[in-house]
Formats: C-alpha cells, sequence, structure tokens
C-alpha cells in the first residue's frame, strides 16, 4: 500500500510531535517542581490564646489532656501569650541526619547518643543508606512559651547562656521532598525497630503516615514559602494527606479524637502561622489561638505622624496663601 505525500507528512509531524512531549516530560521531572522563595524577615510576633472552652475540649480531643500538651506553657488558660522573634533566616543543603535530628528525633526525644549511636545508628550509617541533600531555609527565633506574666527578658536561660530559647525551625524548599524524607524516616525506623539490641533495651521509634507528619510540622512551627497556596498543596499532595486542604492560606486538618474535630490553621504574610482554630463538627469552636505585630504597630503610629506632619504643612501653606491675598487685596 502506497502512502500519497500528505499522509506521509502528517504521520512524520505527529511522530515529532510525539518525541516533543516526550522529552519535555523527561526534562520537567528531572527539574524542581515549583520556584519558592521565603517571605519571612526579621520581626515581632505575639500569640494569644483567645478561648479555651476545657469541657468542649476533653469531649472532643481527648480528657486527659489539654492545649498545653501541644503548645506548652500556659496554652490551657485564656489570655495567656506566647512570643516569637525572627532573628535570622538562610539557605542551604542538609544531609539526612540533619533532618532526621531537626525533625524526628527532636519531636520524639530520640535517645541518639546513649542508644542509636551505640549501637551502629549514627550519622555514617544514616547518611550511607540515606546519601541524599535537601535544599532548606533554616530559621531561628527567639522563643516565649505561653505564659498570663510578662515576658521575661531571658525566659528558661541562665546567665552562662543568656537569651531567649531559640526555636530553629526549617523548612524545605521544594515540599515534595517531604515525601522522600518521611520514606526515609520509617525505612530506618524499622530497621532500628527489629535490631534485636533495641529490643532489649525496651525502645522503639513510632512510625508515621502522611497526615501524622504534616501534624507534627503544624506542631512544631511549620513555616510556607510563597505562593504559600501552591506550598500547602504540594505539601499535602506529597505526603497524600486525604483529610487535609487549603483554602487560600489557610490549612484546613480533618482530625480524629474522642470525636472529629476540625484544626484551621492561617499563615500570614510571612509565612508563619497567624492563626489557630479548633473547633466540633457542629462549628462549635473550643480552642482559638490569635497573633498580632507589634512592629506593625510602630508603622501605623509612623504613618500617623507623617499624616499629622503632612496635613499641618497642608494646613499651614493655605493660611499663608490666604493671608498673602488678604495683603494683596487690603493694598488695593
Amino acid at each position: 500500500m502506497r502512502i500519497n505525500v500528505k499522509n506521509k507528512s502528517k504521520i512524520i509531524i505527529s511522530s515529532l510531535f510525539i518525541l516533543l512531549m516526550i522529552s519535555l516530560s523527561t526534562i520537567s521531572s528531572a527539574l524542581p517542581d515549583f520556584t519558592y522563595s521565603l517571605s519571612l524577615r526579621s520581626g515581632v510576633q505575639v500569640y494569644e490564646v483567645k478561648k479555651y472552652d476545657e469541657a468542649l475540649w476533653k469531649s472532643t480531643v481527648n480528657p486527659m489532656t489539654n492545649p498545653s500538651n501541644l503548645f506548652g506553657g500556659e496554652a490551657n488558660i485564656s489570655g495567656a501569650k506566647s512570643k516569637l522573634v525572627c532573628q535570622d533566616t538562610g539557605g542551604n543543603d542538609v544531609n539526612t541526619f540533619s533532618i532526621f535530628t531537626q525533625f524526628f528525633f527532636r519531636w520524639f526525644n530520640v535517645s541518639y547518643e546513649s542508644l542509636l549511636k551505640p549501637n551502629g545508628y549514627d550519622i555514617e550509617y544514616i547518611d550511607g543508606r540515606y546519601p541524599y541533600d535537601t535544599l532548606i531555609w533554616d530559621c531561628n527565633f527567639g522563643h516565649w512559651e505561653f505564659t498570663t506574666n510578662s515576658f521575661n527578658n531571658y525566659a528558661n536561660y541562665t546567665n552562662m547562656n543568656p537569651g531567649p530559647p531559640r526555636k530553629h525551625i526549617i523548612n524545605l524548599q521544594q515540599p515534595s521532598e517531604f515525601s522522600r524524607i518521611l520514606l526515609d524516616y520509617n525505612d530506618f525506623a524499622t530497621v532500628v525497630n527489629n535490631d534485636t539490641m533495641i529490643q532489649a533495651a525496651n525502645y522503639s521509634l513510632p512510625l508515621l503516615n502522611g497526615e501524622e507528619f504534616l501534624w507534627q510540622l503544624i506542631i512544631y512551627g511549620l513555616i510556607i514559602a510563597d505562593p504559600f497556596s501552591s506550598y500547602l498543596n504540594q505539601i499535602i499532595n506529597a505526603l497524600d494527606c486525604s483529610n487535609a486542604s487549603v483554602q487560600g492560606n489557610s490549612l484546613i486538618f480533618r482530625r480524629s479524637g474522642e470525636k472529629i474535630f476540625i484544626v484551621e490553621i492561617t499563615f500570614n504574610n510571612l509565612g508563619i502561622m497567624d492563626t489557630i482554630i479548633m473547633k466540633n463538627t457542629q462549628n462549635e469552636v473550643f480552642y482559638h489561638i490569635t497573633s498580632s505585630y507589634p512592629q506593625n504597630v510602630v508603622h501605623i503610629v509612623l504613618g500617623m505622624i507623617c499624616g499629622a506632619t503632612l496635613g499641618l504643612v497642608g494646613i499651614n501653606v493655605y493660611l499663608k496663601r490666604r493671608q498673602k491675598k488678604e495683603i494683596a487685596r487690603n493694598i488695593k
């Protein structure tokens, strides 16, 4: 069967198009999933517990816990305040051991020096088994826990090491990598938990699914990058969180305790958690944290001063012009 020139041209064009699409797909799979930027900058953020309904908390979340178990300090008292002072930020790449240390080992008070390291699960083992570097942003904060008293100058620090407690938070420049990190950690935890020496010490590492991983990120201070909605969606997609959704700059999380409850976390224009609302399925709010920015008050005051100054200048110019007109009229 002979193929005419017109059909032959169509076949060639179609083949080239298919090859082009395959090439673009291959190239895009090798590129980062998105280019994100950190909006965080130096400044002060003050949180306040606006509402705590103890009865609803215990009947909805857990009768044996209260907000202090999640947020620390006196977070179980309405009116208690916490403070974060952003000190510095920076970007670099870190090894898997550093990721494990900043996330899982810190969260679960893992006995690294006393148990894991002596049994061979040291930095060389971890980085040898999971030889990946992860691009991160380092975010260092001064941290004051929730309190009903005034903030101390150097809360919880001794004279040998003055300064507010540091809260080191890292966030990934590519949120899709949260998935790989979780897989690596669960693999490591499984290996450790199957070690007879570790078992003899009656010790084990917790295994996490994607939603528990995201919950821990929230509890310990998740910082997100811009564009915020895309970054949040990338996280929940990477971790396969069927009980989480995104609405603008807010993360909506469906959690299970004594009953189902909803957690709404809204992030501000710096990528820091701004408000936290916890409510039951009847839409009754039983816990609410808000935040404020003292530096914004300074900007408002400066704006008012500038506005008042410009107003006075304008009035002065108007009065002088009016006076000149009156003088000219009297001369005539």
